[in-house]
């Protein structure tokens, strides 16, 4: 330790004024004491650490002070403390003492402590990864490398480190180098590389910049693409498995399709079918179309039942010409507490919230009143539906197969159908053929049908021949709907057990009759009525001589193989009145 000045020998290099100014503004604390102890002058930093007046220390005992202020206080642990004689001659005339706090130093050392447990977990972090990990510094030196990197790369680290990376690849240990793109282009690069093992890797280099916007280190991140090829061989194999077994699963189901009530023998069914199952797979909205009674509603099951993501969950069916006009909104989108008279307490779930997740069926969807039209159109395009009275929307999850045997061009021309929810329902469109169309598929039906009546009402009842004949022959205008009605009412009603031509219901002469209501009125080539014309006009005698006939509704739209909804309807379009 080297000699101390002496205040005499100090006053000789500065002078008094000068002295003071530099004490009273030094950063550590300074308090300079007599012989005695008494404090003759404490400087600006001393006092802030004492925490004490200038006017309350100068002449009091430096003991005294330290005193009340380091134990009073417990902060001798935060005051580092020196104390230095200070002699004139040989004697002693006072002390410096050099206060230093020390709980910004304690502080500091604390951060830096933390920083280095940081950069330890980040250090594991990149030595854990599985991808290949490199940093190079500005000049293309290659700084730091993982345990990923030395996999891939198949080098040992000290080939590499310390090393510019322009001299890596002049010797052929890398076929490119990254660091030198993104130095040249100052953004991300990724570029394929053939590593001296033989694998081709995937390198992606992102800069760092400094304050200055310049570079100063890249990080490279590296994968081996033959090991993400070979994923995607498996990916494509597995995928080639998948369809392979779809197929033979649809094949299977088309062929249980018997024990599900379809009957399915003529292609047209068969490719409906097989469209069907194609359609069940995915979530698009799906327009069931063709006459009265053809089964539409059994393939809206069948497509339900086919769906892997819905089969599991509910089938609704909402017939909207069979519900009131008034009730029709609620049924479908429910309804808050108190929002119309008599309404529940609670409120009430609809339709679409009992479907959700699953199949909403909407048969007759043309008898959906227009203001509801606007509704359903937001439920479809939103996923979200907002009950009657309510606020609040609700998401939902549905399916949606609608259904109708109407023309819905024509509705849509007269006013009576809204052409953009035609086109948000028309996604897949599925005509079903009527009967007449498929004469493959009635003798199964007939055979299906006949089995199945057997066995609900215990019987043994077969079909003749000559009556399979007349079956054939006949038209259906109630397609398959007749068909079961008619098999049943022979296998219930006939006193033998095989049924025969005079058991059918429907008589040759009648059908005769039925065919030439129009025929017979002789057209004239220039006086043809159009087809449009004459079919209504056909519809119109037909249903006219039902009520001659003195039939219920119920018994005339069974006659005809109609819905008694599309028996009321077809009354109001040619304004007759049933009494």
């Amino acid at each position: 330790m080297g000699r101390c000045f002496s205040l005499e020998e100090s006053k000789q290099i500065f002078d008094e004024k000068t002295l003071l100014y530099i004490l009273e503004n030094l950063k550590t604390g300074l308090i300079i004491v007599d012989a005695n102890e008494r404090i003759y002058k404490c400087n600006k930093s001393a006092r802030f650490i004492l925490d004490v007046f200038a006017d309350n220390v100068i002449g009091n005992s430096i003991n005294e002070i330290l005193s009340d202020n380091i134990n009073k206080d417990s902060i001798a642990k935060y005051i580092n403390f020196i104390k230095k004689p200070i002699f004139k001659g040989n004697k002693l005339i006072g002390n410096i003492i050099v206060l230093e706090n020390i709980s910004e130093i304690k502080r500091l050392v604390s951060e830096l402590n933390k920083k280095d447990k940081i950069r330890e977990e980040l250090e594991t972090i990149i030595e854990s990864s599985y991808d290949g990990v490199a940093i190079t510094n500005k000049d293309g030196i290659t700084i730091k490398v993982n345990k990923g990197w030395d996999r891939l790369t198949g080098l040992k680290r000290e080939e590499v480190m310390g090393k510019p990376l322009k001299e890596l690849v002049k010797s052929g240990i890398f076929s490119d180098s990254v660091t030198m793109k993104v130095f040249e282009s100052k953004k991300p690069v990724t570029i394929s590389q053939k590593m001296k093992s033989g694998k081709q890797i995937m390198t992606t280099g992102s800069p760092i910049f400094d304050d200055n916007g310049e570079i100063f280190q890249v990080v490279i991140n590296m994968r081996d693409v033959t090991e993400l090829n070979k994923l995607k061989k498996n990916l494509e194999q597995t995928q080639t498995l998948t369809e392979k077994y779809l197929a033979q699963i649809t094949q299977m189901r088309l062929q249980l399709t018997r024990n599900e009530n379809i009957i399915a023998e003529s292609k047209s069914m068969r490719d409906l079918l097989d469209l069907s199952i194609r359609v069940a797979r995915v979530d698009s909205t799906v327009l069931l179309l063709g006459e009265s009674g053809v089964g539409k509603e059994v393939i809206a099951r069948f497509i339900h039942s086919c769906s892997p993501q819905r089969n599991e969950q509910s089938f609704i069916k909402v017939n909207c010409g069979a519900i009131p006009e008034d009730l029709l909104e609620s049924e479908l989108f429910g309804y808050e507490a108190g929002a119309f008279t008599g309404a529940k307490k609670e409120g009430k779930i609809g339709m679409f919230e009992l479907a959700d997740k699953g199949v909403l069926f909407l048969d007759e969807i043309a008898e959906l009143p227009l203001r509801l039209q606007v509704k359903l159109l937001h439920a479809l395009q939103e996923g979200e539906i907002i009950r009657v009275g309510g606020t609040k929307s609700r998401i939902v999850s549905i399916k949606i197969i609608a259904a109708t045997n109407q023309d819905l061009n024509e509705l849509i021309n007269n006013g009576l159908f809204r052409e953009d929810l035609y086109y948000r329902l028309n996604v897949v469109p599925i005509n079903i053929p009527p009967l007449r169309l498929r004469k493959e598929d009635i003798l199964p039906l007939v055979a299906h049908y006949c089995n199945m009546y057997n066995t609900k009402y215990n019987l043994k009842k077969v079909i003749s021949n000559e009556l399979m004949e007349e079956m054939i022959e006949y038209n259906w205008p109630g397609n398959v709907r007749e068909l079961s009605n008619m098999v049943e009412r022979m296998v219930v009603t006939s006193i033998k057990d095989v049924l025969v031509k005079d058991d059918f219901p429907v008589k040759l002469d009648t059908r005769k009759g039925i065919k030439n209501i129009l025929l017979e009125k002789n057209f004239r080539n220039d006086n043809l009525p159009t087809l449009k014309q004459a079919v209504e006009e056909l519809e119109y005698n037909l249903i006219n001589q039902a009520l001659e006939n003195k039939m219920t509704q119920n018994q005339a739209a069974q006659a005809l193989g109609v819905s008694l909804s599309t028996f009321i309807r077809k009354l109001r379009k040619h304004k007759l009145n049933l009494n």
